[in-house]
């Protein structure tokens, strides 16, 4: 006769203890990873690159200020002529102190928008620090119904097992029981 209820409780013991071991493994390389990545912050590190200094951001706004001085540029040459015409075209003096001026205003144009942008750029990566060195306790989080699940599987299981396990001491159980009874009544006689 074959124990079939047992070895489906057997089965899902098994099945519930592996489901239980994969999501604990999960979970703690998860919290591991965490600790390894806050341990960084706290040592003045980063959790991860810093994705303000990629070579393809950092060349998008290169192209972005070299577009903002341009227009600056453009902006100063339009003066000039401006300038030219107010003198005749004559006075050359009045020309290089313009171009001398402009100059001067490109330049500081140029050095308030790398600053402007390093500061941004600067509080956009701790912030994002910030959060990529927690990230990986999400994983974390997302494994605990599996855990969970596992746990009371394996409880339920455990159940299963026991209750098979005293059915099958059932039949020696009355048989000793009946002897029992059977020895008692023959010692009262």
């Amino acid at each position: 006769m074959a124990r079939t209820g047992q070895n489906e409780a057997q089965q899902n013991w098994n099945t519930t203890k592996n489901q239980q071991g994969q999501a604990f493994g999960t979970g703690q390389a998860a919290v591991a990873e965490a600790k390894t990545r806050m341990d960084n912050l706290a040592a003045g590190k980063q959790a991860v690159a810093n994705p303000w200094m990629n070579p393809n951001y950092l060349a998008a706004v290169t192209r972005a200020t070299s577009g903002s001085l341009n227009a600056a540029n453009d902006a100063g040459a339009a003066e000039l002529r401006m300038q030219n015409r107010r003198s005749g075209g004559m006075n050359g003096t009045a020309t290089a102190g313009a171009i001398s001026d402009l100059a001067l205003r490109k330049m500081r144009l140029g050095d308030q928008l790398t600053a402007e942008r390093t500061a941004q750029d600067w509080n956009k990566n701790v912030a994002y620090q910030a959060t990529q060195a927690e990230a990986p306790l999400e994983i974390a989080r997302t494994e605990t119904p599996y855990y969970s699940t596992g746990t009371s599987g394996m409880g339920q299981a455990a159940q299963d097992l026991t209750q098979f396990g005293l059915a099958s001491y059932g039949p020696y159980e009355a048989l000793i029981q009946a002897a029992g009874q059977g020895v008692g009544a023959a010692l009262k006689k």
